[in-house]
């Protein structure tokens, strides 16, 4: 099923992986030889390889940082070279989510987990950077890019969306500030569609949040747009 929707740019089961589909119909029309099935098993395999490439590189990231501090550093044998221990991390890390055998499985078959286990660890390497240069936006604009595209791929992502918030509360509350209006639609919406007692709590909750927000900017007033949101979700 995922092949032939795929090979033709259709829709697969739902909630149909717009992402993926559109990412595996270039492998099929690009890669120039074997059969429209093997070269959607390509595209997993492809994507499988490279999380691994990219935890490895998010491994060593943290290994670096952590082989700067004092305490680590002088434990370290003298002829220790400076790159020793990002490369050794890295590469036992790659290597292992390479063999393990759920990403294994998911990588020799034509399925949507290897991309959205690429996308996921790009996110990781991205909020990592921005963590430690907050002052470059570009990372927090290339997480949350490739997060959108990732819940087009498979929408387990979503389960993330809580610590992606609180991740951006601790690097820059005031973007977490201006992106909850956005947030909190969305979740007044679905509050309103499913009456969930969870999603209402969850929502009454994010209110709360935004309102001390608010309050603890000290703003005198509040915006047009942010009366108009407030007044639309409310109602």
């Amino acid at each position: 099923e995922l092949v032939t929707a795929a090979a033709g740019l259709g829709v697969p089961h739902p909630p149909g992986y717009p992402f993926w589909t559109m990412i595996t119909w270039l492998f099929i029309h690009l890669v120039p030889f074997g059969n429209i099935a093997w070269r959607a098993n390509l595209c997993s395999s492809f994507f499988g390889a490279l999380s691994c490439g990219v935890v490895a590189l998010v491994t060593a990231f943290l290994a670096e940082r952590f082989g700067e501090a004092p305490a680590i550093r002088k434990n370290l044998p003298q002829d220790t070279a400076p790159g020793f221990l990002p490369f050794a991390s890295g590469t036992l890390a790659g290597l292992s989510l390479g063999f393990l055998e759920s990403l294994w499985f998911q990588s020799v078959i034509t399925e949507v987990y290897s991309l959205n286990a690429f996308v996921f660890a790009l996110m990781l390497l991205f909020m990592l950077r921005w963590l430690y240069d907050p002052a470059r936006l570009k990372w927090g604009f290339l997480t949350f890019l490739f997060y959108g595209l990732g819940l087009t791929s498979h929408q387990t992502l979503l389960m993330f969306a809580p610590a992606l918030l609180l991740f951006l509360a601790f690097v820059n509350w005031r973007i977490l500030r201006d992106l909850l209006p956005y947030v909190l639609m969305a979740a007044s919406a679905m509050s309103w569609c499913t009456r969930n007692k969870f999603a209402i709590v969850v929502t009454g909750f994010l209110y709360v949040v935004y309102a001390g927000m608010l309050i603890y900017s000290r703003r005198k007033s509040l915006d047009a747009d942010r009366i108009v949101f407030l007044a639309i979700s409310l109602v």
